[in-house]
């Protein structure tokens, strides 16, 4: 996972504001609570959650990512 990545939470496609040692946040916004089963989520129920296959196999480390750091093999990220 990456900041502004996206991750499907039981199949609702979310983009990741914030990444934590315990997991991450999400920006929901009032129409996606009431048109989605997020609403009726309850804590520690168990949930379906995919990442973003694209960040998976990302050539771009995710640690060199979330440091905002360019990545040491590819000099041509040093801008990003």
């Amino acid at each position: 996972m990456i900041p502004k990545g996206s991750v499907a939470v039981d199949g609702i496609s979310l983009t990741i504001a914030e990444l934590n040692p315990d997991g991450f946040t999400v920006a929901v916004i009032p129409q996606t609570i009431k048109e989605t089963t997020l609403g009726k989520a309850k804590i520690a129920e168990q949930i379906n959650i995919e990442i973003d296959i694209i960040t998976k196999t990302s050539e771009i480390p995710a640690a060199a990512l979330a440091a905002n750091r360019p990545d040491p093999r590819r000099p041509e990220t040093a801008g990003f």
